[in-house]
């Protein structure tokens, strides 16, 4: 199970009297992908990449914005755009929003934009 990105923690309680087993299972969810080497790095609120598929994923959002070599299991960000980012990820998954957002660009941290539902421009920060 260590293997599997999508495990963020898992912990496993026995009752020796009941001869019970239980195992505790946090997972991580997509809430995002980039473009990379032709296909797609899906990954979670806290930029760990999930997984690379070729298919472009639906229900979460393309982000955009100033990366630099991802590892196998990190997103790369500019240090000013990442917490930018998972704070925003986390929000927009808190608002059950994140499935409807299909671009979100932080190349500028003082004017983010999204679009939402393919056909609303949403800008924020400081340079309106």
């Amino acid at each position: 199970m260590a293997d599997n990105a999508y495990i963020k923690e898992f912990d496993i309680d026995k009752d020796y009297f009941k001869t019970v087993l239980t195992v505790n299972i946090i997972e991580r969810v997509p809430c995002g992908y980039v473009v990379e080497n032709g296909g797609y790095a899906i990954f979670d609120d806290e930029c760990v990449i999930l997984e690379s598929v070729p298919e472009k994923p639906e229900n979460i959002p393309c982000i955009k914005g100033k990366t630099g070599k991802n590892s196998s299991s990190e997103l790369k960000f500019a240090e000013s755009n990442i917490e930018i980012l998972k704070e925003s990820l986390n929000v927009m998954r808190y608002l059950e929003l994140l499935e409807k957002v299909d671009v979100f660009n932080i190349s500028n941290e003082n004017s983010i934009k999204f679009t939402y539902d393919e056909r609303l421009e949403v800008y924020c920060g400081s340079d309106l």
